[in-house]
């Protein structure tokens, strides 16, 4: 497993671009791809145009996907059909918010107040809430409540985490999942058997940030694989503009350790570690939740109705949390 800091995306965007060429001086193997994953569509769409621009030649054997289409692969791969239910999650999400009286109350006058609720609960399931977990997280939002006299927020936060420990429990009853669930068994799939996936190379390119779920499904897929295969990780690092901004070479690749520490740019790189936790590489965050409470997610959006999916240091009396996925 191999992590590589670019300085810009146009360098992240030329590294892959030479490193799927190089892979493709080999034997082609249709059976193991070189496979590429990227968030988005739009980016899959991008970066397969760029890659018959520059090879000038088939590209038999290289498999552009995003992560989404990955974890169903997988699922397919395996055997296992999953049945979304996102459709429901809002209506699912409304009922569950009406038999919490610390939610009714203010929200039930207000048209469509309920929709205030689908973000906050669609982040703590996609950062990696369980149900076992829901008790444990009532008692720190209590306590958090108590230290800093808020104990209104603290009763809001600890309804926000019941129904987002209920929505598995009643998905689960009528035999549906959320993409977060697809994404935590295909994580579990690709541990337990680590050549599900078959491929002679895997190259992530393209995350600047990633739910927990999505987070611990990339990690699995960089350890996973046989010796022969290659992982890589390709990050790019914007420069600060208040530096300069003359081209610079990337840095060596960097071998994480299994606690998965923070990848520091090196002096080479134009580029100034941001103070803002949000803006830090996703190295940084991979495996983060499980030294994070979502608690903490709750515990400072719960001033505010909201269904935006991140919070802004502009909120009055809010910080946002260290390491909130």
């Amino acid at each position: 497993m191999t992590v590589t800091l670019h300085s810009g995306p146009r360098a992240a965007e030329s590294a892959v671009l030479k490193a799927v060429e190089a892979l493709l001086g080999g034997e082609i193997d249709l059976g193991r791809p070189v496979r590429l994953i990227v968030p988005s569509g739009t980016l899959r769409a991008h970066l397969s145009s760029r890659l018959v621009a520059h090879c000038q030649r088939p590209l038999a054997g290289v498999l552009v996907q995003t992560l989404w289409g990955a974890a169903l692969e997988i699922h397919e791969r395996y055997g296992e059909a999953p049945r979304r239910g996102d459709f429901l999650f809002e209506i699912l999400v409304e009922r569950l918010a009406r038999e919490e009286d610390a939610l009714r109350e203010p929200l039930e006058g207000l048209a469509d107040g309920f929709r205030a609720v689908h973000g906050t609960v669609r982040d703590l399931l996609d950062a990696g809430l369980e149900p076992e977990l829901a008790r444990a997280a009532e008692d720190v939002l209590a306590l958090h409540g108590a230290q800093r006299g808020e104990r209104d927020a603290a009763r809001r936060g600890a309804a926000l985490v019941r129904v987002a420990a209920g929505m598995d429990r009643v998905l689960a009853a009528v035999r549906l999942e959320r993409s977060s669930t697809i994404l935590r068994r295909a994580r579990e799939l690709v541990q337990d058997h680590p050549t599900v996936l078959p491929s002679r190379a895997v190259l992530i390119h393209g995350f600047a940030d990633a739910t927990g779920r999505a987070g611990d499904l990339l990690q699995a897929l960089l350890q996973s694989g046989d010796r022969e295969s290659r992982r890589e990780m390709i990050f790019d690092l914007p420069p600060d503009p208040a530096l300069s901004t003359e081209s610079a070479e990337s840095t060596p690749p960097v071998e994480p350790t299994e606690s998965t520490p923070p990848v520091e740019p090196t002096e080479s790189i134009p580029f100034k570690p941001p103070e803002s936790a949000f803006a830090t590489p996703l190295l940084e965050r991979m495996g983060a939740f499980r030294r994070l409470s979502p608690t903490a997610c709750a515990a400072s959006w719960t001033r505010i109705p909201t269904n935006v999916r991140r919070p802004s240091p502009s909120w009055p009396g809010t910080s946002p949390p260290t390491a909130c996925p």
